[in-house]
Formats: structure tokens, sequence, C-alpha cells
């Protein structure tokens, strides 16, 4: 699966939800995905599979190869963003030290899902985290929304 970048577009359907994911480079498949996977079931209910999703993080995060297995196991489509792609969303945030020191910004989670989700997105699961890694969720509000992250057509 390959990764999104913030001009794709991405076919949204009923239930879209943008995971936003921070974590150690510590931090390996199995705790990452079963971090995400748990906020994606509250984000969702039980039961429930997103129609489209995408899982987000910093771009610097790219060469470890965590994000992408995640993805594929949850199917979400994965999305790498840059420190200056959330300086918006930290507002209000709840901020990291450890975070804005290695990363360049306070809050990675929370600002990755509303990032990634787009204009008029809000959280709808709080960071939550484990031990190596912090995971939130965003709702997709206007699907219809062509400023949103959107899947590549087909040629």
């Amino acid at each position: 699966m390959e990764p999104l970048t913030a001009g794709d577009r991405l076919v949204l359907g009923d239930a879209v939800i943008a995971l936003g994911v921070g974590f150690s480079t510590r931090c390996d498949v199995e705790e990452l995905a079963g971090l995400a996977a748990g906020v994606l079931r509250q984000a969702l209910g039980e039961g429930r599979t997103p129609s489209a999703g995408v899982i987000a993080t910093l771009e610097r995060k790219r060469d470890g190869g965590l994000l992408e297995p995640v993805a594929v196991r949850l199917g979400l489509k994965p999305l790498y963003l840059s420190p200056e792609g959330l300086a918006p969303f930290q507002e209000g945030m709840e901020l990291s030290g450890s975070a804005a020191a290695a990363a360049g910004v306070g809050s990675v989670a929370e600002a990755s899902a509303l990032a990634a989700a787009g204009p008029g997105a809000r959280l709808v699961v709080a960071k939550t985290t484990s031990s190596l890694a912090s995971c939130a969720a965003a709702r997709i509000l206007d699907p219809e929304d062509p400023n949103r992250i959107k899947e590549p057509e087909s040629p």
C-alpha cells in the first residue's frame, strides 16, 4: 500500500476516520497496531469498519517502516505530514515537551488526526497512549469537500 501525500485524493464514504499516531523509535508493530485498533473501535463502535480512512504521522517516521504494516493491518492508508502541516493544529491540544523537542511540535497524534481529516474535522477520540505510542481519531465531517485528502484516481 503506497502512502498518501497531502495532495492525493481519497474517495470517502459514510464512516471516514483519520487516525493520528505518534510513536517512539522503540515502538513495534504489535504495540502500535493494538493501540490504533482500540482507538478505531472506539471511534466507530465495535464491529464496524471504516469505508475509508487514513493513519497519519510525521514524515520523519517514514524511514522507520512502522506505519505501513499497521495501515495494512487496519485497512487504512498511511499518510506522512510535515511539522509545518501540524502547526495549525497545536492550539488546545495536550502538548508534550518530549515531542516538541524531538519533532518540533508538541502534539503529534491529535494534530496528525485533525490535519489528515481536513478542515472542519473534529476529534472523536482524544489522545490515548500506550507505553511507546499515542493515537487519536478525528472524523471527517464533509466527505464531498474537494480540499480533503483524496485517493489517487485510477489512470
